[in-house]
């Protein structure tokens, strides 16, 4: 079972803002569908020179995926690199979550940070949900992969959202969810004051 960790919280308004710049650092623009594999293989490495996307074939790995920060590396079983790749919406989902992980917890002292393949991971007493390190992964992959202005245009019709956006449904859901607060869904006209510019 993956470990969970304290991290300082984001509320939603914030984690929209975050996910927000660094599509913009990223050149993704607000409402296109995100090619998560293009952006893991040429662009985090414009901002992070030594990341590395490494795929392992699936009988020497046995979890989807994780993000080792001592070698600056996210770790993909082949199979889910693949799927990903040929747009399927829950491995799309594994990867950004990763890529939060490598974002917003880099230099926070853990190692490895990553859900086992059931998605499980360990509670911690007195973890409060904006502070958990994998629910702010989750929260990143949701934003970062689908805008709060695009889930509130199709805020009627979340399935139609999910396959435009290449998500799960449950993460349309949320999405739309979330779009329906002023905050969120102006983040293109916030500026970033959330991260040092040490973590940007």
């Amino acid at each position: 079972m993956a470990k969970d960790y304290h991290i300082r919280g984001y509320n939603t308004p914030q984690m929209a803002r975050v996910a927000n710049h660094y599509k913009k650092l990223l050149g993704i623009s607000d409402g296109e569908q995100v090619d998560i594999i293009d952006i893991l293989e040429f662009k985090v490495v414009k901002i992070h020179p030594k990341f590395r996307l490494v795929v392992k074939r699936d009988n020497d790995f046995a979890d989807e995926a994780y993000t080792n920060f001592d070698l600056e590396q996210i770790i993909v079983r082949e199979s889910v690199y693949i799927a990903a790749h040929e747009g399927d919406p829950r491995s799309r989902m594994i990867l950004a979550h990763e890529l939060g992980h490598y974002l917003l917890h880099r230099g926070k002292g853990a190692s490895m940070m990553h859900k086992t393949r059931d998605g499980a991971y360990e509670s911690m007493k007195g973890l409060n949900a904006t502070e958990s390190t994998e629910i702010q992964a989750d929260m990143f992959a949701q934003h970062f992969l689908v805008h709060p202005a695009t889930a509130f245009t199709f805020r009627q019709d979340p399935i139609h959202l999910a396959s435009l956006m290449r998500v799960p449904v449950h993460v349309a859901k949320a999405a739309i969810s979330a779009s329906k607060r002023l905050s969120v869904r102006n983040i293109s006209q916030t500026r970033i004051s959330l991260l040092d510019k040490s973590e940007m």
